[in-house]
C-alpha cells in the first residue's frame, strides 16, 4: 500500500470520527450524556455500531474523545477573549469578558453541552482531570491579570479573588443556562467590581 493511499484512509478515517463526535454531541444536547447509548449515537451518525466500536473501541473512549473535542473548542474561545483582556489591561475588559456574555460563547448553541460534563466529573474521573486542569489555567490567567492590574496586592489574596469571579462567572452562566431565577447582568457586575475593589485596600 503506498503513502498516499494510507493517508487517504488515514484523513476519511479522521473525518469519520469527527462525524460520530458531532453525532454524539447531538445526542447529549438533546437528551443528556447519560441517555445516549451505543445504539443511539451510532443512529444519529449514520453509521453501524459495530463500525462505532471500531473507531473508538468504547463508550468511555468515544466520551473522552467528546470531551476532548468541546473542551479544545472552550480552550481556543477562552485563549482569543482572554488576549483581548490582556491587550486593554483594565478591569472593566475583565468583567465584560466573564460577565458580558463571551465568557460561555461555546456554549451559545448547546447551553446544557458544558453542564452534562460537569456533572459527568462527578463521577468520572477522567472527566474531572480534564476540567480541573482548563479551571486551574483559567484560574491561573485570571490571577495574572489581577496582578499586573494590582502590583501591591499579595499573590494569595489576586489567587483568592481570581478564584471567586471564576466561580461567579461559572455560576451565573449555569443559572443563565437552566433559567432559574438569577441577578441581572448589571447586577452580577457590580458584585465583581466591589471584589475587585478589595484588592485596592
Amino acid at each position: 500500500m503506498n503513502t498516499e493511499v494510507k493517508q487517504q484512509r488515514r484523513n476519511l478515517s479522521k473525518e469519520r470520527r469527527d462525524e460520530i463526535i458531532s453525532a454524539f454531541r447531538r445526542c447529549v444536547s438533546r437528551s443528556g450524556l447519560e441517555s445516549c447509548s451505543m445504539r443511539h449515537i451510532a443512529a444519529e451518525a449514520g453509521v453501524t455500531q459495530p463500525l462505532l466500536s471500531h473507531h473508538f473501541g468504547s463508550r468511555a473512549k468515544l466520551v473522552e474523545a467528546l470531551v476532548d473535542h468541546v473542551i479544545q473548542e472552550y480552550e481556543n474561545v477562552r485563549k482569543v477573549k482572554l488576549a483581548s483582556v490582556v491587550e486593554m489591561g483594565d478591569a472593566e475588559s475583565l468583567i465584560e469578558f466573564l460577565f458580558g456574555g463571551d465568557f460561555n460563547e461555546i456554549s451559545a448553541t448547546d447551553k446544557g453541552l458544558f453542564l452534562e460534563l460537569q456533572a459527568a466529573a462527578v463521577r468520572d474521573e477522567s472527566t474531572q482531570a480534564v476540567l480541573s486542569s482548563v479551571y486551574h489555567q483559567f484560574e491561573s490567567d485570571i490571577t495574572d491579570i489581577l496582578s499586573k492590574l494590582h502590583p501591591n496586592s499579595s499573590s494569595s489574596k489576586c489567587e483568592a479573588v481570581a478564584h471567586a469571579l471564576v466561580c461567579m462567572a461559572e455560576g451565573f452562566d449555569m443559572f443563565q443556562a437552566a433559567n432559574l431565577r438569577q441577578m441581572t447582568e448589571i447586577d452580577i457586575r457590580d458584585c465583581a467590581r466591589a471584589m475587585l475593589l478589595s484588592l485596592v485596600k
